[in-house]
């Protein structure tokens, strides 16, 4: 919100104020954004390479912000990216450890986990003595 008690008139055009009413935030996770989403982002930068953003925590932020907003709401700026409160933002995929599950190679079922036994010493025939 702003000082006024209102809510920020470029956070609302980004959210949505049915999504800010009910507490939503972008959440700030550069995993879920597409090749097209790049392609566009290419595009506002005046041909800069996305993946550099990506490269540098705050912009990659932005970066993602102005993605994700921007497939909703074409006329939303990078300058409107910039200005998205970090309170407006939820960042707990972005340090998270990846879901197994939905983490690339790591479909379940696709892959047995290793078995205690194999992870543990190899053990000695019981006809060789041990080491003393």
């Amino acid at each position: 919100m702003g000082d006024n008690g209102k809510v920020d008139t470029e956070v609302a055009a980004a959210l949505g104020v049915g999504a800010l009413a009910a507490g939503a935030k972008i959440r700030v996770d550069p995993d879920s954004l597409t090749p097209r989403d790049l392609r566009r982002a290419r595009v506002v930068l005046e041909g800069r390479n996305p993946f550099e953003l990506l490269d540098d925590p705050l912009d990659r932020v932005v970066l993602t912000i102005w993605c994700l907003v921007s497939r909703d709401d074409p006329s939303f700026t990078w300058d409107q990216a910039e200005d998205i409160p970090f309170s407006r933002l939820d960042t707990a995929g972005e340090d998270a450890e990846p879901d197994p599950q939905t983490a690339l190679g790591g479909l379940s079922g696709s892959e047995p986990a290793p078995s205690k036994a194999s992870a543990s010493k190899r053990r000695r025939p019981a006809d060789v003595p041990a080491p003393s």
